[in-house]
């Protein structure tokens, strides 16, 4: 079976993109929305491809720039102080182009982290999570 090319994806590429992405809706049976579908300039981008056969894209994918928000510790004045200061790195990180934070939570913790999260903005997610952990690989 014969590959497509890679190459970097262009702003005229978005219409066949948005396309593209809307097999996936379909597959789904609801719309992820368009903030799951970043524009190829979007400042939150690092990387964006498209595979391209035939003159025409077929498939893609970007890397996002965005950050893993983890907290240590328990204790309860630790937390208000961590959730006083969360606008101002939310702030920060906005105008550094993040779109995302994620965080995840161990799902023994999610009761008591999860009510903490919401009331600083997170939404929980239907997303299971996978992990490439690069600081292990050569």
């Amino acid at each position: 079976m014969a590959r497509g090319t890679i190459r970097q994806a262009r702003p005229e590429d978005m219409p066949q993109i948005k396309e593209l992405n809307g097999e996936i809706e379909m597959l789904l049976g609801v719309p992820m929305g368009s903030t799951d579908l970043p524009d190829v300039s979007d400042p939150a981008i690092l990387d964006y491809v498209v595979v391209e056969k035939d003159g025409e894209a077929i498939g893609g994918e970007y890397q996002e720039k965005s950050i893993e928000y983890c907290q240590f510790g328990v204790h309860p004045e630790a937390t208000a102080a961590i959730r006083e200061r969360l606008d101002e790195v939310f702030r920060a990180a906005r105008l550094a182009g993040i779109r995302f934070v994620h965080c995840h939570v161990p799902k023994q913790l999610d009761p008591q982290v999860g009510k903490h999260l919401m009331k600083s903005g997170f939404e929980p997610t239907d997303f299971v999570h996978y992990r490439l952990d690069l600081s292990t690989k050569e």
